[in-house]
């Protein structure tokens, strides 16, 4: 095949290896894919389910205009679950998958789209008259440009088209088949994203394919491609493409400079924040990051997906108002805004009045401050909320001069051959190939100005001994040198890439940049002046400007502009490079003509900001990274990160946060810790235990207070803030602020609820096994483990089972299976290869467990344990084969153990240990077999300095780290473990193994240490030691107990288990009953409780319940909606509303209720006529006289506050 016009060509005939590409042709990722002899022409590419095949993209293809085109053929038949076939990534993107494009079977057609640099998509659709036949090969092209639109064909036929300009311009990262996801932080095929096919005769062209040029494509023909003419801005097309990338078409001109000399001082913004999210994207100096991040329901045009997220990284509502802080005492007066987000900015503080400004959708504007500010934060509402902002730049600009600096180089250019200068320009030269086309990639090589030497680099001398060991990172990858030179074209745009070593003098750090623009000599095209766009890029990472610079210029003057960026210490064998663009054609010489000093000031002052920016983006990019936690040189999320931070410690060796970010992701070098003093006379476990509960305290406490909005969200964007709410319930059962944590995690229940991401008791939008928990269940599971009696979560578990129902069956072998790996509360895939339960499937369970946990559900509980019975069936050979083809009946095993919860429930649910069988016996291991020496509190002491430790080194991390929601990383289960007998809840632990609760006074859960060292059903052994000088009194709150008469036996003595003086009493005690216990100061407080006599059992009770909301205020009266959430009927009794005092001030009797058997509320609504009656602390109250044996008198009774709720 010829290759004009064609950048990348890939037939199979040579296996991986493109016989064309003008990029990198060797695959970043090239797994489980095969050749196969049966192509359209001669070899194929076959990809299996776990397939992983991705190309880099720099100069494989452009994001401007192209075409994909391509053969596929199914293999196994069509139906109606959509999956993609292929995939391009931005190289650099505020969303969870970077797409660029993507090309889909849409369930009954093609469907494909490019994603513009403000995020919108041009999409189009397309649908088969009659679906192919498995072993039909047929043709795909998807074309794209951003002056006309997108085509799509298929077989060679047009099949849909869009006609719409856009702004496409961007750096993609890598491109490939299918994949659950290729970008720069993860390239994957997994979850619902393993339906593959069969590829052939990929290609990527560097045009938009007429439609005759499709069709001979399409019949295995080389279209006759001539070489791409030089745009010439004189054609209207081509100048609006200009004019609109940098946004020379903006409704209001830059201001000019009208001085001989001026200075331009970058001020830069570490602090950005949306609601309560710091979102340091769209002011990071990447154009292809954007504020906000992508809603995955965004509403932005193109973006309705069949494949609905189910992570995401904002809040629902962000994207309507950010506000940006710059630095403290730095004046500005230059704001430029890149992005589609049109709305209001605000410039405001302390001592400065507010200045508002409208701003217009365009590429890019400026605004000129009448007069500069400092201090003050700048607030931009958007008109319509997600319309993005992609970079904001805030710079001094005034009359003035360089400054003389500690050294200064003076650098004149050539036209670049690409052999000449420095071989650091290979990074520069290859960037520019693979991001630019032919015509924009004009190239000058800088050299020192005759005369001038350049001096040895070296910086002041580092103690390495104790530091990391790190390699200098080379930059961005996949970008390879272009097969031929980059000589300036005969026409060209106006665009040059500036090419300067980076020399830097000992013992200086660079200043900034003095440009000497010589007089323009060209007609003015923006009345009397010209347009120009500067980009002085990080040398470390060549995606990021140290600054942009836009600004008008007088044609036959020459100017000298001191770009005072923000001071570098700058990288060995690195270039510095500088963009310049114009808004209508310069001559060629006088790009040549253009000189530049690099000015030096002393390190020391210099490395001062070159730390703080570089800390910034480290924590920046690391928030990111921890979602998909890629580690090596294949991703260039990784390699930013990791550039970043070599350089960070190469200039600050001791930089703290530094040193514990490195140790997190490299787990070399932990920064030093150290213990607290142990007070004297308090037991080295019981200070450890608590100091370490202050650890997880702190942790729950900045969530809640500084990233939980008023509607519920934490900014995960609810499924992944589910995930980071997965640590709330084990800490607050264990004493640590069970109301604060209740009330946080019942607002974000009724968000998941407020959202739509409910249907049917389990997920809205269709998705994978894992997700499926993520979109609510999970949170309603852990609703219900914290507030177990609530008539509102029971019954949300109700609907939970009726829909297990819907998504469970029976096979062929009479095996009840989660009927596949993809689904909703309304949708199933059940075609392969989504027709398999895995041990991921069972997670949804959750809330279905905690039902028959609490009354014994009949038809719930045969549901899960013909499920488990089912998953026996796939045990053997001593081990479980979780992975069940659902129609066949095969199984495998898998790599991921988290199935257990199924078992145990089983166990629970009936006592037959045949369920414990697969499972781990460490996850049910007692906590009295959990010390089997003598010495408990020295081993425990031990535990707690091992998470002691991980917890102090990540504490900053896992809070103001301002991490991806769900990537915090702190021990519950230990806590848990000592001071309630077992985990009662903690991410995919979902069946509780504690036994109690615990109920302090606020912040008294941190002066008493528990170590549990007995725990059953009937026999509970504690020890306590009480820190203060005073007496503390506790509730200890029954749970997994056997209700009837216990033995409690309370003393206190010398250490753990030992009781010199004790009280005995007789208690009946039961599901959520109270047991008052006092812990004497400094002392050891022993309990002991034995079980001597059962009552009526749980799953025999009926059990009447209400919920706050359940009492409606009404003018004359209160109607109150009373549940049977029990196992039985309940009998007929009275509610009543009490006065403050206690007095029975109404009565209302209440008929019996049958128990929810069949998994549907039975609900009652009961009025109480309160004409005449204050109701100001009155309460309402089931069964006053207790006449009837329920699951729990905890949820009988509601006090109303001021005579409201």
């Amino acid at each position: 095949m010829k290759n004009e016009g064609i950048l990348f060509y890939l037939s199979g005939e040579q296996g991986s290896v493109p016989e064309i590409a003008a990029g990198n042709p060797t695959p970043n990722f090239f797994k489980d894919v095969e050749v196969i002899e049966n192509g359209r022409k001669g070899k194929a590419l076959r990809c299996l389910p776990t397939q992983l095949l991705a190309y880099w993209a720099p100069g494989n293809m452009y994001s401007q205009r192209g075409t994909v085109s391509f053969f596929w053929r199914s293999r196994t038949p069509l139906g109606p679950t959509e999956f993609p076939l292929f995939r391009v990534s931005v190289a650099d993107h505020s969303s969870w998958d970077a797409l660029f494009m993507r090309i889909d079977y849409n369930g009954h057609g093609i469907d494909a789209f490019v994603t513009d640099i403000n995020l919108s998509r041009l999409r189009v659709s397309h649908r088969f008259e009659a679906l192919p036949e498995p072993d039909q090969w047929f043709h795909v092209a998807f074309s794209w440009d951003e002056t006309v639109g997108v085509r799509l064909y298929i077989d060679g036929e047009l099949a849909a088209k869009l006609d719409q300009e856009a702004i496409l311009y961007a750096g993609l990262d890598q491109f490939g088949t299918h994949s659950r996801v290729i970008s720069n932080a993860q390239v994957q095929s997994s979850y619902n994203y393993m339906r593959t096919g069969d590829f052939d005769e990929i290609t990527v062209f560097d045009r938009m394919l007429t439609d005759g040029e499709v069709r001979a494509v399409s019949r295995l023909e080389t279209p006759a491609l001539a070489k791409l003419p030089a745009r010439d801005l004189g054609g209207e097309r081509w100048n609006r493409e200009w004019q609109r990338r940098f946004g020379f078409d903006a409704g209001e001109m830059p201001a000019a400079l009208t001085h001989p000399a001026t200075a331009v001082h970058k001020v830069e913004i570490h602090d950005a924040w949306d609601q309560k999210r710091w979102w340091w994207k769209g002011c990071d100096g990447i154009r292809e990051t954007t504020w906000p991040g992508v809603y995955n329901r965004s509403g932005l045009p193109g973006r309705t997906d069949y494949f609905v997220l189910p992570d995401w990284d904002c809040y629902s509502v962000s994207g309507k108002e950010i506000t940006f802080q710059p630095v403290k005492d730095t004046y500005f007066n230059h704001i430029e805004i890149s992005g589609s987000a049109a709305g209001q900015l605000r410039i405001h503080g302390r001592l400065e009045e507010q200045l508002k400004v409208r701003r217009e959708s365009c590429e890019r504007s400026v605004l000129r401050l009448a007069e500069p500010v400092r201090n003050v934060d700048i607030t931009f509402t958007n008109d319509v909320i997600e319309e993005p902002i992609g970079d904001i730049t805030l710079l001094q600009v005034e009359p003035g001069v360089a400054p003389e600096g500690a050294a200064r180089e003076m650098f004149r250019f050539s036209p670049d051959d690409g052999k000449m200068g420095q071989e650091c320009f290979d990074g520069v030269r290859a960037f520019v190939a693979g991001r630019f086309a032919a015509d924009e990639r004009r190239c000058f090589a800088g050299d020192l100005a005759s005369g001038q030497g350049a001096a040895p680099a070296s910086e002041p001398a580092v103690d390495q001994a104790s530091q990391p060991a790190v390699a200098q990172a080379n930059g961005p990858a996949g970008y390879v040198l272009p097969a031929s030179p980059l000589l300036p074209p005969s026409q060209a745009l106006p665009i040059s890439h500036y090419m300067l070593p980076c020399h830097q003098p000992a013992g200086t750090g660079m200043d900034g940049l003095l440009l000497h623009l010589p007089p323009l000599n060209c007609a003015p095209d923006h009345g009397r002046y010209v347009l120009v766009n500067v980009q002085v890029k990080d040398p470390l990472w060549i995606y990021r400007n140290l600054m942009n610079f836009t600004f008008a210029v007088l044609p036959g003057s020459a100017k000298e502009i001191w770009l005072d960026t923000r001071d570098r210490i700058l990288p060995e064998g690195k270039a510095l490079y500088v963009q310049i663009a114009w808004s209508t054609q310069v001559p060629a010489e006088y790009m040549e003509n253009i000189s530049m000093e690099v000015i030096y000031k002393p390190y020391e002052e210099a490395k001062k900001e070159h730390i703080e920016d570089r800390w910034i983006q480290v924590k920046d990019n690391y928030a990111n990274l921890v979602e998909e936690n890629p580690s090596n040189e294949h991703f260039n999320m990784f390699n930013r990160f990791k550039a970043d931070l070599t350089d960070l410690l190469r200039v600050c060796p001791e930089h703290r946060l530094a040193r514990e970010y490195w140790y997190d992701k490299f787990k070399t070098n932990p920064p030093e810790f150290a213990f607290s003093r142990c007070p004297e006379g308090i037991p080295l476990w019981a200070w450890r235990q608590t100091e370490y509960m202050g650890y997880v305290k702190r942790y729950i406490r900045w969530w809640i207070d500084k990233r939980q909005i008023e509607n519920g969200e934490f900014g995960g964007g609810l499924s992944d803030d589910g995930d980071l709410t997965a640590w709330w319930p084990g800490p607050a059962m264990a004493g640590c602020m069970p109301e604060k944590i209740g009330e946080s995690l019942a607002r974000e229940m009724e968000a998941f609820y407020d959202q739509g991401m409910f249907a049917n008791g389990l997920c809205a939008i269709q998705t994978d096994q894992l997700h499926t928990l993520e979109e609510g269940i999970q949170c309603l599971g852990q609703c219900l483990t914290l507030f177990p009696g609530s008539p509102k979560y029971m019954e949300r578990a109700m609907e939970n089972a009726r829909g297990l129902h819907y998504v469970t069956g029976y096979n062929e072998k009479g095996h009840r299976h989660v009927l596949s790996g993809y689904y909703s509360g309304t949708r199933i895939a059940r075609e392969a290869p989504w027709d398999y339960s895995a041990s991921d499937s069972f997670h949804v369970f959750h809330p279905t467990y905690m039902l028959v946990r609490y009354n014994g559900s009949p038809k719930a509980r045969r549901l899960v344990l013909e499920t488990a019975d089912s998953m026996l069936e796939h045990y053997y050979d001593g081990r479980l084969h979780v992975l069940v083809n659902v129609t066949t009946d095969e199984d495998q095993v898998h790599e991921r153990t988290r199935e257990w919860p199924l078992f145990y429930a089983a166990w629970k649910f009936t006592g037959d240990e045949k369920y414990l069988k697969p499972i781990d016996p460490a996850l049910y291991e007692r906590q009295q077999d959990r010390f089997p020496g003598p010495d408990i509190g020295e081993a425990a002491a031990k535990r707690y300095e091992d998470i002691l430790r991980k917890a102090a080194l990540r504490e900053y991390i896992n809070t103001d780290g301002q991490l991806w929601v769900d990537r915090g990383v702190i021990d519950i289960a230990v806590m848990q473990q000592d001071r309630i007998g077992g985990v009662g809840h903690e991410r995919f632990s979902l069946y509780p193994r504690h036994y109690f609760r615990w109920q302090f006074k606020p912040s008294q859960e941190m002066d008493v240490a528990v170590m549990v060292t007995h725990a059953a059903p009937d026999k509970i052994r504690l020890t306590a030691f009480n820190m203060t000088d005073d007496d503390i009194t506790a509730h200890m709150i029954m749970e997994d107990i056997i209700p009837g008469k216990w033995t409690v036996r309370a003393g206190t003595g010398p250490k753990i288990g030992v009781m010199e003086q004790a009280e005995e009493r007789e208690m009946d005690l039961e599901w959520m009953g109270g047991l008052p216990v006092v812990f004497k100061p400094g002392r050891h407080t022993v309990l002991e409780l034995d079980l001597r006599e059962r009552d009526k059992a749980y799953w025999e009770r009926p059990d009447l319940a209400m919920d706050r909301e359940d009492v409606i205020i009404r003018d004359d009266c209160i109607r109150v909606r009373v549940h049977n959430i029990g196992a039985a009927e309940s009998a007929e009794t009275e509610l009543v509303l009490r006065s403050p005092s206690g007095e029975i001030l109404r009565r209302s009797q209440v008929p019996p209720i049958p128990a929810p058997n069949d998994l549907y509320p039975k609900v009652m609504e009961i009025p109480l006529w309160t004409r005449g009656i204050d109701l100001a602390g009155c309460s309402v109250e089931l069964d006053p006289e207790n006449r009837m044996k329920e699951i729990t008198k905890t949820n009988n009774r509601i006090v109303l506050q001021g005579g409201a709720l």
